[in-house]
């Protein structure tokens, strides 16, 4: 692992501030895309970024993993001008930092902090401002201004995203070819798992979804004890994450040899509404024009609505995805984002019917200056 993709990132987010400003990153998605680090679990507080400046301060907790070049560095104690590492996230030391960085303005991501862990950090800087200077004032974190530079992907990012997405068209291949009477949705689900470690992910993006019959009707449902039976519909939404970054497809078959009309009518409209998504992303090419994310859910949502299904497709058209399964910008029409080259985004319409069926089609895709790319397909 090099460290020049997180020096650059954080030298980018750098130019956001001004003098005696600072900012305090506490999404753990936020310290992976800037510095490399990865928690270990979600739910406790394993490591926050202080960005000045002139200095990139990470505090990881002693028990989590160090990105590898930060362990090569110590290893081999060279310093890493770019980025300081301390082995705690105890609050004295972080407020020491931002005392020490001359800080007035302290601009603090509310949105991955405990507010009994933001009033500890304020205690301790006015503490430490006793006996010196005023403490700095807080200032709530706009997160576009994390978002505008996670949603372009360089080309390490790309191909991270690319091999999870080719781990996750495989696995899913060959459960599909698999399928078989008696089998759960648990089990179906927990067989895709396995394969994709096996074939050299990290897991999966996120729990599987595995759903036969009307189950399907409800997008997020979780796998049970529900037997696979002759001539039902079977969705699978699923996806790998490899070193962080994750892939999302959906596919929705038959099982058996004698699909209801309804399946087939509802699977015609879905896929048409999916190639006329991919075709709206091409335009912005071909016609060398802003293309905005509404557009894309605008073109997919009229052509359902016509084909009479408007009530029944109840989600957005798509989403950004990355370091994590749902990013902006979300394909929606009410979002005025403008659609930009590498950015990674899903195109997954779907059509459920209420105590009958649902059926879902998507791909993670790639946004390019010549064509759209179907990473999973």
């Amino acid at each position: 692992m090099q460290p020049q993709p997180y020096e650059h990132r954080i030298h980018t987010l750098q130019k956001q501030l001004q003098p005696r400003q600072a900012f305090l990153i506490t999404q753990p998605a936020d310290l992976t895309y800037l510095t490399g680090f990865q928690p270990v679990t979600h739910n406790e507080r394993e490591g926050l970024l202080l960005v000045t400046l002139g200095n990139a301060e990470l505090f990881a907790a002693a028990f989590s993993p160090l990105p590898l070049y930060v362990e090569e560095a110590v290893v081999t104690g060279r310093t890493l001008p770019f980025l300081k590492v301390y082995r705690t996230t105890n609050f004295t030391k972080i407020a020491l930092s931002i005392s020490q960085a001359k800080v007035d303005e302290l601009i603090l991501d509310e949105t991955g902090i405990f507010l009994a862990e933001s009033r500890q950090l304020q205690i301790q800087l006015e503490a430490i401002a006793v006996d010196q200077t005023t403490p700095p004032s807080f200032t709530p974190l706009q997160r576009q201004s994390i978002w505008k530079q996670r949603t372009i992907k360089d080309e390490g990012e790309v191909k991270l995203i690319r091999k999870a997405a080719q781990i996750a068209n495989k696995a899913l291949a060959e459960i599909l070819q698999t399928l078989q009477e008696d089998q759960t949705e648990k089990e179906i689900a927990h067989r895709f798992e396995t394969k994709l470690r096996l074939l050299g992910a990290d897991g999966p993006a996120f729990p599987t979804i595995v759903a036969f019959g009307e189950h399907a009707t409800l997008p997020h449902h979780q796998p049970g004890d529900t037997k696979l039976t002759k001539e039902t519909p079977v969705l699978i939404d699923c996806g790998a994450a490899v070193s962080g970054y994750n892939s999302d497809m959906t596919r929705t078959v038959w099982f058996g040899e004698h699909p209801s009309a309804e399946f087939l009518k509802v699977k015609t409209v879905v896929d048409q509404a999916y190639q006329l998504g991919l075709e709206t992303l091409q335009q912005r090419t071909l016609e060398k024009k802003d293309l905005a994310a509404r557009d894309i859910d605008t073109a997919v949502r009229h052509f359902i609505t016509d084909a009479g299904y408007g009530n029944e497709f109840i989600h957005t058209t798509g989403h950004g995805i990355g370091i994590e399964v749902h990013e902006p910008p979300s394909i929606y029409q009410t979002n005025p984002e403008l659609i930009e080259d590498n950015m990674v985004i899903t195109i997954e319409p779907g059509i459920y019917l209420p105590k009958l069926l649902g059926y879902r089609y998507e791909n993670t895709v790639l946004v390019t200056s010549k064509a759209p790319e179907e990473l999973t397909k």
